[in-house]
């Protein structure tokens, strides 16, 4: 064989899964990462977990570059656990397996190796899609529940008190307003129990209030 005679093999299938699923997980935290105000270790990071890819068709560098790039964003974790660089231990995980996973050299480790990767990939990528719905999607599907009035402040300020009492005789549950002289509005939320027509009142009723000029629902991730 070549690689007994000192040529080095190609890289495996197994390792260069490893590799690219390690990128994978790493692209979540980065886009996650880089709006925060501390913004280049996660750059850095995304760079460091891309790095062994460039050796797939040098395989003489491939396991130095893996066991690098892991080990560096295992430190990284820990540097900036704070910051949220710990994201990156999965990433750094899938490297270190995939310096070891030649199936060629470890018949045994490899598959071993192989799932624990597997494990930490639908583990990672699972946690991604959870913490996206809970934060983003769930706000984008939800119903909404709060009125929405865009007002002219000098015309609605003085009967604010008044308004409140006779919306929430109608099922509004809270009441309250919010901006500056040159732009306020009123939020009116109700209940999941109030029925479309009482809804309908509700809505009709904020329209008449004074210095009201539209009313609509608000969404929920503006509105809660």
């Amino acid at each position: 064989m070549e690689f007994d005679r000192g040529v080095a093999a190609p890289v495996h299938r197994l390792q260069q899964g490893l590799a690219v699923a390690a990128l994978v997980v790493a692209g979540p935290v980065t886009a996650w990462g880089l709006p925060q105000p501390v913004a280049g270790p996660f750059f850095l990071a995304c760079l460091g977990a891309a790095a062994p890819l460039l050796f797939l068709r040098a395989p003489r560098g491939f396991v130095p570059a893996c066991l690098t790039a892991g080990s560096l964003l295992l430190v990284l974790g820990v540097l900036g656990v704070m910051a949220g660089t710990f994201l990156y231990w999965p990433s750094a995980l899938l490297l270190l397996s995939a310096a070891f996973a030649d199936p060629r050299r470890r018949p045994f480790a490899a598959r071993a190796v192989g799932g624990v990767g597997a494990v930490v990939t639908a583990a990672a990528l699972v946690g991604c899609a959870a913490y996206t719905w809970h934060f983003y999607g769930a706000d984008v599907w939800a119903e909404p529940h709060t009125y929405r009035a865009e007002t002219d402040p000098g015309s609605f300020r003085p009967g604010a008190l008044d308004a409140q009492d006779r919306l929430k005789r109608l099922g509004a549950t809270e009441v309250w307003g919010a901006g500056s002289d040159e732009d306020y509005h009123l939020e009116v939320r109700f209940p999941d129990q109030l029925s479309e027509s009482e809804r309908a009142r509700l809505k009709s009723e904020i329209a008449t209030l004074p210095g009201v000029i539209s009313v609509d629902l608000c969404p929920v991730s503006e509105c809660g």
